[in-house]
């Protein structure tokens, strides 16, 4: 604001003397050297305000720049915050898509979101067998698999957690055999309960197994078909350690919901032939 007002002082002090001194001057050509300098000083005078007022107008776009950054980060925040909630309590709403298995003839649907994985792997206690527990020398085949949900923390609770399911087939003689019974060396005690799943009567096999702050758990579905043994699983790992309670921990029920959801893809499985 003062350089403008000092620009328009220079003006008037050298136009007004012009006017009287232009009644006077007869000769044109000082008249044309007057008017020349105040035309070379009013363009300095430009120049020096722009220069003044340049960098004014960089530190104030280094000042707005983190607050964009920030604001970018809260929405990508509230993105997978909305994610994970949708995941959790409203698996049905997502968009879901068909998978076909032309080899083994059957179809299963899942969210478009989570994906689908031809192939298993090996995470903490879960390994890239075709079924839990099954020998790594086994005929079996890992089908899909598909990860609804998985973390790991370095200093909150869960240090780590997945939630999957798991497609696998045999057609072994020893594992169609063995197919709808726990293995001889499994721990569990539970008693086989079956499940039907559009018209098909699966064994349900109850899966248990910890080490020191670990667990693998869950349930495998097993049902022979087309001299197929098929374990549909629904698997989850993690660790129970808890250190001091931070805000940040992920609540077990959070943790389950993701694990629960998996039975509502393994309801849509049906055989096609």
């Amino acid at each position: 604001m003062k350089s403008k007002l000092t620009l328009f002082l220079i003006a008037v002090l050298i136009i007004v003397p012009l006017i009287f001194l232009g009644c006077k001057i007869q000769d044109t050509t000082e008249l044309e050297e007057r008017i020349a300098e105040l035309e070379e000083k009013l363009a300095e005078e430009e120049t020096e305000l722009v220069e003044e007022e340049m960098p004014e107008v960089e530190e104030e776009a280094e000042e707005e720049a983190p607050a964009d950054e920030e604001e970018v980060a809260e929405e990508e925040q509230v993105e997978e915050d909305i994610l994970e909630e949708v995941v959790i309590d409203d698996i049905e709403k997502l968009d879901w898509k068909t998978y076909i298995d032309e080899d083994y003839n059957f179809t299963i649907q899942y969210p478009e979101v989570l994906g689908i994985e031809r192939t298993f792997t090996n995470y903490h206690n879960l390994v890239d067998t075709w079924r839990y527990g099954a020998a790594e020398d086994s005929g079996g085949k890992p089908i899909l698999s598909i990860v609804v949900y998985r973390v790991e923390n370095e200093n909150t609770y869960p240090r780590y957690f997945s939630a999957e399911l798991r497609i696998g087939a045999s057609n072994t003689t020893y594992d169609i055999e063995n197919c709808l019974n726990y293995d001889q060396d499994s721990i569990s005690n539970s008693i086989i309960e079956t499940e039907i799943i559009n018209g098909l009567t699966f064994n349900k096999l109850v899966i248990q197994d910890a080490a020191t702050m670990q667990y693998v758990e869950g349930i495998s579905y097993r049902i022979i078909h087309n001299d197929t043994c098929f374990a549909i699983e629904q698997l989850k790992t993690g660790s129970n350690y808890r250190d001091i309670s931070n805000p940040k921990d992920i609540p077990d029920s959070d943790l389950n919901s993701y694990y629960d959801s998996i039975f509502e893809i393994i309801r849509t499985f049906k055989f096609i032939r």
